[in-house]
């Protein structure tokens, strides 16, 4: 990488067995990645957004769902030991959250969007 490249993706990493004060921090940092991706597509906390998932539980299932903006990140938690990385790119504007758990050793992926309420019939 040149001098003049800067990343685009911030990434970060909240785990279960974590110390409480590096639990906080971690909490902390992935619910300001999600604000940003929120002030990039214009979104308020209240309003809802779209989760298309794959991967998840042991069934590994895909699918869709709706959520309200200011449960991000902490919607993915589980019962249980989970590690949960939240990436945001900012060159695309894009926000992944991936979910690490018993059941889901290789992760359940949630691609986060905007929830467009005028392509609903």
């Amino acid at each position: 990488m040149s001098d003049l490249e800067t990343p685009t993706v911030a990434e970060a990493r909240i785990e279960t067995d974590m110390e409480l004060e590096d639990w906080d921090d971690a909490k902390h940092y992935a619910t300001e990645l999600v604000e940003n991706w929120m002030t990039a597509h214009d979104v308020d906390p209240s309003d809802e957004i779209l989760v298309k998932y794959s991967g998840a539980t042991w069934q590994r299932l895909s699918g869709s769902a709706p959520a309200v903006a200011s449960s991000l990140p902490m919607i993915f938690k589980v019962n249980g030991d989970y590690t949960l990385t939240v990436k945001y790119d900012s060159a695309d504007q894009s926000l992944i959250i991936t979910r690490y758990s018993h059941d889901e050793p290789m992760g359940a992926t949630h691609v986060i969007e905007k929830l467009d309420l005028s392509t609903i019939e």
